[in-house]
């Protein structure tokens, strides 16, 4: 069971309560690199806690560098 990166609760979809579990190498590197989007395999939209609401959308994240925005 892979666990939010914020909450530490079980990661399971906001939008279609599926349990998230990385299909291959590229999704379990997406999901830890935080550079990549994270698309629920349930229902194709970009992942998000059920519990906490954390958005796994790399264009969320506070620490890109100024250039990129």
């Amino acid at each position: 069971m892979v666990k939010c990166m914020n909450c530490e609760y079980p990661l399971i979809c906001g939008q279609c309560d599926q349990k998230f579990a990385p299909a291959g190498r590229a999704d379990y590197e997406a999901f830890h690199d935080r550079l990549t989007p994270v698309v629920c395999p349930g229902c194709g939209r970009v992942l998000t806690c059920k519990y906490c609401g954390h958005v796994y959308d790399a264009g969320e994240y506070e620490y890109q560098s100024e250039d990129r925005q």
